[in-house]
């Protein structure tokens, strides 16, 4: 596949996670300041002067003390801390945080995280067809922790460390 055509592929691809993004769901785009990374996708938020705790929407990064954990940190760092950044709030959990698609320099943050191989896009039927390319995209050109023989899911390696205690 030359450069433009696996450049095309990408927008293509891009495109579709901007055209899955469910309507009248999500709240308007805000703007804060990154405060904290604490892994791959969950971060801190300086909104009006609050810290807010917010975790990517639609993705799942290895966990820090797991196998291309610290990686995804580090990425997720460099494309945002201590910047500001564009948000819209997609959600909430029970324990309060707010989970977030992120914007910087006009890309979307969580599909970035995916599309460089350092977070799976979220499962099941509320899944973006969009975030779902990224991830085979990926896969197919084993970037980032597909370059590893055998990935372990974060949620399959949370459930082996509850196991653990």
């Amino acid at each position: 596949m030359g450069l433009s055509q696996a450049l095309r592929k990408t927008v293509l691809i891009l495109a579709m996670v901007v055209l899955a993004a469910p309507r009248g769901l999500a709240m308007p785009v805000q703007e804060a300041k990154v405060v904290h990374i604490t892994d791959g996708d969950t971060l801190t938020l300086l909104i009006g002067g609050v810290r807010r705790r917010a975790q990517l929407a639609g993705v799942d990064a290895p966990e820090i003390d797991q196998s291309y954990g610290m990686h995804a940190r580090k990425s997720l760092a460099a494309m945002v801390f201590n910047r500001t950044v564009r948000f819209s709030e997609a959600g909430r959990r029970q324990d309060g945080t707010i989970t977030v698609q992120v914007y910087v320099a006009g890309r979307n943050v969580n599909a970035e995280m995916v599309r460089l191989g350092l977070a799976w896009a979220e499962q099941g039927p509320a899944a973006s067809k969009g975030m779902a390319a990224l991830e085979r995209q990926a896969r197919t050109e084993r970037r980032g922790l597909w370059a590893g023989s055998a990935p372990v899911p974060p949620w399959q390696w949370r459930r082996g460390q509850r196991t653990l205690r």
